[in-house]
């Protein structure tokens, strides 16, 4: 009977050892034993079904990125208001919402009476000065031969002196009209006045129809130089700090997905906005295809503010939690089975597939992918 009972406990032993040795080959499971109390074990059989990868830390390039948001702008040099200098009427009318315009065209002629009264002070003061000049020089030479009186001679000095600062006045009114004065002291009298393109550009506003009565600095077309577009950003108060002048950017039209166009920071002002809590910024396009940008158009945009290469891992190679990282470096490998050491790690900064481990070794292999389930408490 003894011996019976025996057999039936070794029997009852050795089963039992046979079912925890499969148990093992198809689980992962925390090694009892001392030395190595805190290794993961776990079988090839699960290293395969869990599509496991080892690999070691290797250096990657890692950009810091601020993202913000603008829009397409003009600088002030490259965007012309232009208005009526006098009140008047429209006569004819040279170009159309988004004509390409150069410098000194003729756009708008504007026709006016005031024009034709202006024409004709500025001709009566010009004979007017004529005589009073002539009239100055016989006086100041009489005087200076001690002829005549001093009264005399300041009256007539102080008469050809202001008709003088009238007719300069007229001629530059004339002047600022783009009128060629020289051809009004010939006789040929001008009808109308041009509204002439002061740069080159594309006509952005047009707010005037033939025959329409304008008054004076009324605005009657807006053109842009789209050549010298660029970008007005609104940087967030807590991104000043990590910006500067030069830093390189990405932007586009869309959503993040679609920033292909690149340009370059060339200003940065030194006043946060007291409501949005945000910087302006201004860049400059680099896209030769800028001239096809629309001014005002809303831009998505992230600046690269910083560029560095460090050791880092996939993301797959990586768990989190409660705000600690952690690997799984390999300690020890058998025919059968896989050891690991789960390991705290530092991070730092990271892209869409790496991220940067700040005291990563080098040396050892641990697991890339295939971590969701080793996390031990």
């Amino acid at each position: 009977m003894t011996t019976i009972k025996i057999t039936q406990l070794a029997i009852t032993f050795v089963f039992s050892t046979i079912l925890s040795g499969c148990q093992l080959s198809n689980e992962t499971t925390i090694d009892t034993n001392k030395q190595d109390s805190d290794l993961i074990r776990i079988s090839q059989q699960h290293f395969e079904s869990e599509d496991m990868k080892i690999g070691t830390a290797s250096k990657h390039t890692f950009t810091q990125l601020i993202n913000c948001n603008g829009t397409v702008s003009s600088p002030p040099n490259a965007m012309a208001h232009l208005n009526s200098k006098l009140n008047g009427r429209v006569e004819t009318i040279n170009c159309r919402m988004g004509d390409y315009v150069t410098k000194g065209e003729v756009l708008v002629l504007i026709s006016t009476s005031e024009l034709i009264l202006l024409q004709e002070d500025y001709l009566k003061n010009r004979a007017e000065l004529k005589k009073n000049k002539a009239e100055f020089k016989r006086r100041k030479t009489l005087f200076d031969e001690n002829i005549g009186t001093e009264k005399d001679y300041l009256k007539v000095e102080s008469e050809y002196y202001t008709t003088l600062a009238t007719y300069n006045a007229f001629k530059l009114q004339l002047e600022l009209l783009k009128l060629n004065v020289e051809n009004i002291e010939s006789g040929k009298l001008y009808k109308y006045y041009p509204i002439i393109s002061p740069i080159n550009g594309h006509i952005s506003k047009l707010d005037i129809a033939l025959g329409q009565n304008i008054n004076e600095q009324s605005e009657i077309l807006e053109i842009i130089d789209t050549n010298q577009l660029q970008l007005s950003l609104a940087i967030f108060e807590h991104d000043a700090q990590y910006i500067a002048l030069g830093d390189t950017l990405n932007f586009g039209f869309t959503d993040a997905d679609t920033l292909k166009y690149k340009g370059v920071l060339t200003a940065i002002s030194k006043t946060i906005n007291p409501e949005s809590k945000t910087l302006e910024c201004k860049a400059r396009i680099l896209s030769e295809a800028k001239s096809d940008f629309i001014n005002g158009v809303f831009v998505q945009t992230e600046i690269i503010s910083d560029t560095k290469s460090a050791l880092a891992l996939p993301k797959t190679a990586v768990t989190k939690k409660e705000n600690q990282y952690y690997v799984f470096y390999i300690e020890k490998h058998t025919e059968k089975d896989l050891y690991l050491r789960q390991t705290k790690v530092e991070t730092g900064m990271s892209n869409k597939e790496f991220i940067e481990i700040v005291n990563a070794d080098k040396s050892k292999e641990l697991l890339i992918s295939g971590i969701y389930n080793l996390m031990v408490e």
